[in-house]
């Protein structure tokens, strides 16, 4: 069973990005009037929010996390904030103009200006692996044709190892399900209020593989 990862002690050393918010959210601003369907966001993402999503980190620290839409960073800086080792994380941004920010805020992690669509292609790629332990996303899946979300959320489930974890949020805060969620264990939500506008976070896990026949 999945349980939340204990935040590191104050003493444990945390990654403290240079302030740079009024540059990020001027930039995501103007990312949202070029792309709307893209961005799918009025505003980036709350404190409160990313630090709901980054609680689900794997277990075995050796395990790749990738984010989908880290967007400003504001979930990146939550999940090393929760203790993930930058080398563990792999952020796939969509916007180049984004993925150049996002590396220049944290260029102790790897920041790919990619589609999730080729996801398995990326983490391949860039770490040798082919799974990874969590997927954090904040890509708009709902605002997406039925198709691409369900292209999307099949390369999740394919890259995720078994017993892996898919969050993901949305601002749909009555609809648990999302298109191609369907192979995913449904676990828990996590309502933020304090986001705008408010968001509710899904937690889905990959059904783990069949116990051996003895």
């Amino acid at each position: 069973m999945l349980h939340p990862i204990p935040t590191p002690p104050r003493s444990r050393p945390v990654h403290r990005p240079s302030p740079e918010n009024a540059n990020s959210t001027a930039l995501f601003i103007q990312e949202c009037l070029r792309k709307p369907k893209q961005m799918g966001a009025v505003a980036p993402s709350s404190p409160r929010l990313a630090k709901a999503m980054a609680q689900w980190l794997p277990h075995n620290p050796h395990e790749y996390v990738i984010e989908l839409g880290p967007g400003t960073g504001v979930v990146t800086e939550a999940l090393l904030a929760r203790g993930l080792s930058p080398s563990r994380l792999l952020a796939i941004e969509k916007s180049p103009e984004l993925a150049a920010l996002l590396q220049k805020r944290f260029p102790q992690i790897r920041v790919i200006a990619g589609d999730a669509c080729e996801l398995d292609t990326l983490l391949h790629q860039h770490t040798g692996e082919r799974r990874a332990g969590a997927v954090i996303s904040s890509l708009p899946l709902r605002s997406f044709p039925k198709e691409l979300e369900d292209k999307v959320t099949h390369k999740i489930h394919e890259i995720l190892l078994p017993g892996g974890c898919w969050v993901q949020f949305t601002y749909h805060t009555f609809k648990r399900w999302i298109n191609g969620s369907r192979p995913f264990n449904f676990h828990s939500t996590h309502f933020v209020l304090w986001n705008l506008p408010p968001a509710r976070v899904l937690r889905y896990q990959k059904k783990p593989a069949p116990a051996a026949a003895k």
